[in-house]
């Protein structure tokens, strides 16, 4: 099976707030230890601190899907909600084979 990648970009008006960091935080490290999570991450972007990524890596669908029905993602939905998020990009991607980085010469 494939390997799924989900990548996610979404923009606040203002900073987060301590209770804001804390439900990420909590998201991030539920997540990582779910059956089938790869790997889970929340980044800011530094050229625009506004903007905001998450990078998921599932085993396979069935592990994301199960993902959707979980505890903390209803809390992290909740909480994501307060914050208002604009612009939000989801993109869903199925990966093929890992590969060698090439060289530059």
């Amino acid at each position: 099976m494939a390997v799924v990648a989900v990548l996610v970009k979404f923009e606040l008006e203002g900073e987060m707030s301590d209770a804001d960091k804390t439900a990420l935080d909590a998201m991030e490290s539920a997540s990582r230890q779910e059956d089938g999570c790869l790997d889970y991450a929340f980044s800011r972007e530094i050229s625009h601190p506004n903007a905001y990524r998450v990078v998921e890596l599932w085993k396979d669908m069935a592990a994301l899907e199960y993902h959707f029905t979980t505890p903390h993602m209803a809390a992290f939905m909740a909480a994501l909600g307060e914050l208002s998020p604009q612009n939000l990009e989801i993109k869903v991607y199925e990966l093929g084979a890992e590969r060698a980085l090439p060289t530059a010469g």
